[in-house]
């Protein structure tokens, strides 16, 4: 499954993704490099439950 958390900025949707990892026992895997549009993975027992996409607001 692939979600997109939109905040308002970076740190926030780190956090949000730091959460989700958080209530399914997960761990973040980065997947890209990317610093403006961060693309991760959370994985537990060798299984990927989620592609995260991060996206911040950008002087919304």
């Amino acid at each position: 499954m692939k979600l997109r958390i939109h905040g308002d900025n970076i740190i926030e949707c780190e956090r949000a993704l730091s959460l989700i990892a958080l209530a399914y026992n997960g761990k973040v895997v980065a997947k890209s490099k990317n610093i403006v549009m961060p693309f991760y993975s959370i994985q537990a027992k060798d299984k990927e439950f989620f592609e995260v996409e991060l996206l911040g607001g950008h002087d919304r």
